[in-house]
């Protein structure tokens, strides 16, 4: 089965392929709330589910059996967890080095008072100019100010993808070029 998750309209991801003896529905098992994605079949499959309801039954009636099978149910949700942090790492990454951040640098987009595009993991998009990236208690967090004048505080963790506009791409892409020259 393939675990599948929309990115966008039309667009879907293949998070993780269970097999035989794998479980999955954690997040919605634990909290209630609807599935972030959807399983996809691809052969007669035999699918075993547990209810919340049914669990918190034989949970009240042997604690100890309970607490193993939450133990269990943390272990796999800390390992995805891990997965799914290395995947937003890898994704950022991507993003900056395609819009050309890394080669262009912070302090020259914030002396330039670049205008860039911020996608955020809600799903929204922020635009405006970059005015600072400043180390928070919580991480790091990026200033900019909106195209209507008001200044926006994003956590850089918020952030799935950096947009330049494509005039400083082509412009990083010609300065890359002759210093390889």
């Amino acid at each position: 089965m393939e675990l599948i998750a929309p990115i966008a309209e039309g667009i879907e991801r293949v998070v993780e392929t269970a097999r035989a003896g794998s479980s999955f529905g954690q997040l919605s098992f634990l909290d209630r709330a609807p599935a972030l994605g959807l399983g996809r079949f691809a052969e007669p499959t035999r699918v075993l589910t547990l209810s919340r309801d049914s669990f918190d039954e034989f949970a009240a009636r042997m604690p100890t059996a309970g607490l193993k099978v939450l133990t269990w149910l943390a272990e796999q949700l800390s390992a995805r967890m891990r997965l799914l942090g290395a995947q937003y790492i890898q994704s950022v990454a991507w993003g900056v080095a395609v819009s050309g951040a890394t080669q262009l640098g912070l302090d020259r987009l914030i002396a330039d008072r670049t205008e860039i595009t911020l996608a955020l993991v809600s799903g929204r998009a922020v635009s405006g100019e970059l005015l600072k990236v400043e180390d928070a208690p919580g991480g790091r967090q990026i200033y900019m100010r909106s195209l209507e004048g008001q200044l926006m505080i994003v956590p850089y963790h918020a952030v799935t993808v950096a947009r330049l506009p494509g005039e400083i791409v082509e412009q990083v892409a010609r300065e890359t070029e002759a210093l390889n020259q």
